[in-house]
C-alpha cells in the first residue's frame, strides 16, 4: 500500500473514529466496548498492510469477531450516522440511493477492503516479513513505531479536539481551539523532519478563530479571513515541497478551518451575519447556541446552522418538559410567548397540550 492510499485509509478511518466516539462517546452504552476496539484495530490494521506483513493475519484475525458482531448484531457502528450526517454537513435534500451509496462505501471500505487487499497480496506474493514485531502487530505499532507515533498523535489531537467541541465547556474549547493546530503543525513538521517555524502565527490565528465567534457580518467575514491567510502563509513556507498545491491545500484546511471547527463544536462559517451571544449554550443542548443580532434581539442555531431568527426579547426555559430530560422554551416578543421545542426543532401552538 502506498502512502498515498495509506492516507486515504487513514482518513476515512478518521471519519469512522469521530462518528464512533461521537455516538458511544458516553462510555454508558455497552456497545462502546465493542466499537472502541474495532476502531483501535482498524488503524492496526491500516498501518500493518500498509507494510504488506505476511504476518497481518494476527490483527485480521483480531478483527474479524468485532466485524462479525456487527453483521449477527444488527448495529452497523455509526456508519449509517455518517450517512446521515453527510445531509446535514451539506443541506442536501436527503435521498435514500445516496445515504444507501455512502453507507455501502464505508462499510466496504471498513469491514471488507482489508481481508481483500491481504488475500490479494498474498496471492500476488507480494506479502514480505517486516521488522514488525508480534507486540506491534498486535497494537504497539500504534506507538512504538516513530512515524506511526507521530500520526497516532495527529489523530489523538484531532480526537481530543473533536470530543472537547461536543462538550462545549468554554474554557476547554478555548483552550484546545488555541493550541490543537499549533501541535498538529508541530507533529506534521516532525514526520516530514522539517523545522517547525512561525508556530506563534498558528497561535495567532487560533486567538483570532476564537474572537471572531462574537463578532457578526463582515468583522466575522474578514477575521476568519485573516485567520486562514496566516494558516496559509506558515503551511506553504514550512511545505518541504511548495509545489504540491493540494497537499498544501489540504493542510490549510485542515488546521484553519476543521480542526479549531472541531474545537469549538460547531460551524461558525454558517450564519455569519449574527454573532454568537457571549459564549452560553442553550441547556441542556450544548450544541444550541444563542446568537443576536445587531438590535440586541436573541435567536437560536445549532452545530451546523439557523434554527431561529434573532426576533425575540428573551429566550427562557419554561416548565412544560417535551421529552424526560428537556424542556419547553418561551420565546418573548412584544410581552407575547411563543413556545419552542427544542428536542424536536418545532414550534408549540398549545403547551398545555402536552403530556
Amino acid at each position: 500500500m502506498s502512502t498515498k492510499y495509506l492516507y486515504l485509509d487513514l482518513m476515512i478511518c478518521s471519519i469512522w473514529m469521530l462518528f464512533v466516539f461521537g455516538t458511544y462517546g458516553g462510555w454508558a452504552n455497552p456497545v462502546a466496548t465493542i466499537c472502541m476496539p474495532a476502531v483501535f484495530y482498524r488503524f492496526v490494521l491500516a498501518f500493518s498492510l500498509s507494510r504488506k506483513d505476511v504476518r497481518s493475519w494476527l490483527p485480521l484475525l483480531i478483527y474479524t469477531p468485532l466485524s462479525l458482531w456487527m453483521v449477527f448484531s444488527g448495529h452497523d457502528m455509526s456508519v449509517s450516522r455518517i450517512a446521515d450526517y453527510f445531509f446535514h454537513l451539506t443541506q442536501i435534500e436527503y435521498h435514500d440511493l445516496i445515504q444507501g451509496m455512502i453507507k455501502a462505501f464505508f462499510l466496504f471500505w471498513l469491514f471488507a477492503l482489508p481481508y481483500l487487499y491481504y488475500l490479494f497480496s498474498l496471492i500476488r506474493k507480494k506479502t514480505l516479513r517486516t521488522e514488525l514485531t508480534w507486540a506491534e502487530l498486535i497494537g504497539a505499532v500504534l506507538w512504538r513505531d516513530k512515524q506511526t507515533r507521530i500520526i497516532s498523535g495527529i489523530l489523538m489531537v484531532m480526537l481530543v479536539a473533536f470530543i472537547t467541541g461536543l462538550s462545549m465547556s468554554a474554557a476547554a474549547c478555548q483552550l484546545v481551539c488555541i493550541a490543537a493546530a499549533p501541535v498538529t503543525y508541530g507533529l506534521i513538521c516532525r514526520h516530514h523532519r522539517i523545522k517547525a517555524g512561525k508556530s506563534w502565527m498558528l497561535v495567532m490565528a487560533m486567538v483570532i478563530f476564537w474572537g471572531a465567534q462574537i463578532m457578526s457580518g463582515w468583522w466575522r467575514g474578514v477575521m476568519l479571513l485573516i485567520s486562514l491567510g496566516m494558516v496559509a502563509y506558515v503551511v506553504i513556507v514550512q511545505s518541504p515541497k511548495r509545489k504540491n498545491v493540494w497537499m498544501n491545500m489540504a493542510f490549510t484546511f485542515y488546521l484553519g478551518v476543521l480542526l479549531p471547527s472541531f474545537s469549538i463544536g460547531y460551524n461558525q462559517y454558517a450564519c455569519i451575519p449574527y454573532a454568537r451571544s457571549g459564549f452560553h449554550y442553550l441547556e441542556p443542548f450544548r450544541g444550541i447556541l444563542y446568537i443576536t443580532n445587531s438590535e440586541g434581539q436573541y435567536g437560536l442555531r445549532d452545530r451546523y446552522g439557523m434554527l431561529i431568527e434573532p426576533a425575540y426579547e428573551t429566550i427562557r426555559i419554561g416548565e412544560k418538559r417535551t421529552s424526560y430530560w428537556s424542556h419547553l422554551y418561551i420565546l418573548q416578543k412584544d410581552s407575547c410567548n411563543i413556545y419552542y421545542d427544542a428536542f424536536n426543532n418545532k414550534y408549540v401552538q398549545d403547551p398545555d397540550a402536552l403530556p
